[in-house]
Parts: structure tokens; sequence; C-alpha cells
């Protein structure tokens, strides 16, 4: 018999210094090595719905008070990116507005760019 891990597909934003979520927090992701802040640097984001479906998201992507992803409406989303981007920045923001963490790179980290509950935003080919 063949197991499987049992993983969230849902990424968890946690404030890196007290391990809790980052309630109302907000998501940017960028051009690799730019700030994702600036309008201009920021790549066209998708949300995949709890039904499946995929669909092009505004920046910035807001968290719940579980520290996840979510539409405009609350509902849970896993969030992607073309894989034609080698690799992207990602600032997160805490709801007063403050820098929790911001990589300028996320295909610089160890094993790529994160998803399965990592904190980082999965890649996606959506060729």
């Amino acid at each position: 018999m063949a197991l499987s891990n049992v993983r969230s597909p849902y990424s968890y934003y946690a404030d890196p210094n007290i391990g809790r979520p980052i309630f109302n927090g907000s998501i940017y992701i960028g051009i690799k090595d730019t700030d994702p802040l600036v309008e201009a640097n920021q790549l066209p984001l998708f949300a995949i719905q709890e039904n499946g479906s995929s669909v092009s998201i505004s920046q910035p992507v807001k968290t719940n008070s579980g520290g996840l992803t979510v539409d405009a409406d609350g509902n849970l989303i896993i969030l992607q990116v073309s894989s034609l981007y080698d690799g992207f920045s990602m600032t997160v923001l805490n709801k007063q507005g403050g820098v929790e963490y911001s990589v300028p790179d996320t295909g610089s980290i160890s094993g790529g760019s994160g998803g399965g509950g990592s904190g980082y935003v999965r890649v996606e080919d959506y060729g």
C-alpha cells in the first residue's frame, strides 16, 4: 500500500517574532529583486478558489485571522503566479502596515518558491 503525505494546500503566514498568524495582513508579489509594494513591479496573480476555479486577483492579497490567504469575500484561496517568472519578490505587511518580512528573490530560497504551507507563494505554469 502506497502512502501519501497529508498537507494543507493553503499557505500559512505567521509573524516571525511570535509565531502567531499575521491577522489581516497584506501580501505583495513582484518582479524578483524589486520592491513589490511599487505597483509597476507587481506580477499578475491567480487565486485558486475552494471550488477549484482560477481567477485573476489584485494586490495586495489579504490574510484572515488564521493567517491564511483569502479573497475579497473572505473565502480561502491558493495563490499562484506564472512559472514564466524565474522567482519573484514578496513582502508581507501586518494590519498596521509594518513589514513582517520581505524576500527579494524567492527562487534563491532553498526548496524553490515554496508552497504547501511553507509561507511562500506556489509557482505554477498557466502556459
